[in-house]
């Protein structure tokens, strides 16, 4: 595939795009990472250890503080993460040498208070190892470690198979309770749980040598708790609504090369050229919609003038048609999303140059837009792009439309995307907020029974990022020697990662309702292009569109007519009169 050619990148820093960088959606992409550690994990990859891939075009939102906070939740998860490892390192040579603790290991409440709990048949878990003539042999089998190393795996799968999140940080006591087994699902482990610490508290009453089984599993709950403790002052110090519309925006900090791709972002992020990969050209509008296009023949009336239609002309019309939905009269509730329509051209190009030699500059992308207009070519592609957004930008409609001229035929395209509202949980950093950070007992307590699940998430985090973190190290350090990233279009979107089918039947009226609107718009544009330079319109007045359930209905909706069942056909000449300014039907 051919690239065009590119122009000369320009030199220096660029500046900061903050187009979306205060609004509501980035503030809860930015509290995604902490919340959910899956997330957290693709954006790292998809912006950082594929530096040579470029980015999706934004819609609502600004990537770079989505990165930031990315980096920062990996930092602290890793930080957990090491501290519960050599916890869980000295915990096993605490059981399996336990016994050569010295005083430690030498006094039991059992002999000062003269009840033992093996006594009356409370089955202990070092019961196993009594030698000889009941001598008890000091715990030296790992025994307790093993035991709570089980409970608290079963407890991690428990939270991770029904759907609580896998994150350090749990949501437990803010998601909504479930259903069915996922509620019954953690009682076995939880009672478990109880089960351990009735047991390890009974053994260490009656020997001190048991002291590993109470001690560990408590200074196993101090990383969790820091852990908490920093989320919780970030959501609230950073990422509370009123602060985070009013401090400046969340830059990224460190070494250069991470600089740089903080740069690339922001260069690309809000670009008119799109660089794309073939097989998944536009990642980042959403769940593709079923497309639609026009060819029709172009037939000049006998009395019209020689005034060629062109590409630009159509695009044109259809432009200031759409521009009039935001001259609509202002509603008594002040609240219009047609009337913030947002229209802008964009140029796909073919990835190929590495991405630092690609220039999104404003000579450069009008140079591309005025090129590619009304080319019919596979590579570099022109669109019209028409965007929508509601419900705080949860929900979001893009119609890509592009239009060329093939000898004496017309061809319209237009390709319809919804971007899904996002996760439930990103919505649970105001409830964090709300709750605020709480009294230190209270936290403790809360800190003490996550800490199971939550020290084996932290673990499992802290084992995936420190090999990545390692040889990202090593490689930009110049100790490994690595080819150059390899130039590829974005292969995913950060706010399509947050995303979840599921909109609300309100939402699903309003994306219907913007899209005819679109559609119409589109339709009426097309008609004056073709009228203004003196070409029939009959044959575009009578085309028509397939909608659901074999119903259809004309392409420009305004006084016009629908026909339902199969093969049914309408005619809309009232929309052409009233784009036209005609008198009479035709």
């Amino acid at each position: 595939m051919t690239v065009p050619a590119q122009p000369d990148p320009p030199q220096g820093p660029q500046p900061s795009s903050g187009r979306y960088s205060r609004t509501g959606t980035t503030r809860l992409l930015c509290a995604g990472p902490y919340l959910q550690a899956r997330f957290r994990r693709r954006v790292v990859e998809e912006l950082v250890e594929h530096d040579g891939r470029a980015v999706a075009p934004s819609v609502g939102v600004d990537v770079v503080p989505v990165l930031a906070h990315a980096l920062r939740a990996r930092k602290l998860e890793l930080q957990a993460g090491g501290l519960i490892a050599l916890l869980w390192t000295l915990f096993w040579l605490a059981d399996l040498y336990g016994d050569g603790f010295g005083w430690m290991t030498s006094w039991s409440l059992a002999d000062a208070y003269g009840q033992s709990y093996t006594e009356r048949k409370f089955f202990l878990p070092t019961d196993l190892f009594e030698e000889g003539d009941n001598v008890l042999r000091y715990p030296g089998s790992g025994v307790w470690a093993l035991n709570y190393a089980i409970i608290c795996g079963l407890l991690w799968l428990v939270r991770n198979v029904s759907g609580r999140g896998t994150s350090v940080y749990s949501l437990d006591g803010l998601l909504p309770a479930g259903s069915g087994w996922v509620r019954l699902a953690p009682l076995a482990p939880r009672l478990l749980l109880a089960l351990y610490w009735a047991a390890a508290l009974a053994a260490l009453w009656n020997a001190s040598a048991n002291w590993m089984a109470v001690v560990f599993p408590l200074l196993l709950v101090i990383p969790v708790w820091r852990h908490r403790s920093a989320v919780e002052a970030v959501m609230c110090d950073r990422l509370r609504a009123e602060v985070f519309e009013q401090e400046p925006r969340e830059e990224l900090t460190g070494p250069e090369w991470l600089r740089e791709i903080g740069l690339a972002i922001d260069r690309e992020q809000n670009s008119g050229i799109v660089l794309y990969e073939p097989a998944r050209p536009f990642v980042g509008s959403g769940r593709a919609l079923k497309p639609w296009s026009l060819v029709m023949d172009l037939r000049r009336r006998p009395e019209a003038g020689s005034e060629p239609l062109t590409a630009a002309g159509v695009l044109n019309c259809v432009q200031d048609r759409l521009a009039d939905l935001g001259r609509l009269p202002v509603p008594p509730s002040g609240l219009d999303r047609l009337r913030e329509v947002e229209i802008d051209e964009l140029v796909y190009l073919p990835s190929g140059p590495p991405r630092h030699e690609v220039d999104h500059g404003e000579t450069a992308t009008t140079m591309h837009r005025l090129a590619s207009v009304g080319e019919g070519g596979e590579a570099r592609r022109h669109f019209l792009r028409v965007r929508v957004s509601a419900w705080e930008h949860q929900v979001v409609v893009s119609v890509l439309i592009r239009v060329h001229t093939q000898g004496e035929l017309l061809v319209l395209e237009v390709v319809p995307h919804v971007l899904d509202p996002l996760k439930p949980e990103f919505g649970l950093v105001d409830a964090i907020v709300e709750r605020g950070r709480e009294f230190p007992a209270i936290a403790a307590g809360r800190a003490l029974v996550t800490a199971p699940a939550a020290g084996v998430a932290a673990a499992f985090s802290a084992a995936r990022s420190l090999d990545s973190a390692f040889r990202w190290a090593t490689r930009h350090a110049g100790h490994v020697r690595t080819p150059e990233a390899s130039a590829e279009g974005a292969a995913a979107s950060v706010r399509e990662m947050a995303s979840v089918r599921g909109e609300s039947p309100l939402q699903q009226m309003d994306v219907s309702r913007y899209l005819r609107t679109i559609q119409e718009r589109i339709g009426t544009g097309a008609l004056q292009a073709l009228s203004e330079k003196g070409h029939d319109t009959g044959q575009l007045e009578q085309q028509i569109i397939q909608v659901t359930n074999g119903g259809v209905y004309v392409g420009t909706m305004s006084g016009g007519a629908v026909a339902t069942g199969r093969g049914a056909r309408a005619r809309a000449d009232g929309a052409l009169q009233q784009v036209l300014g005609r008198q009479d039907a035709r």
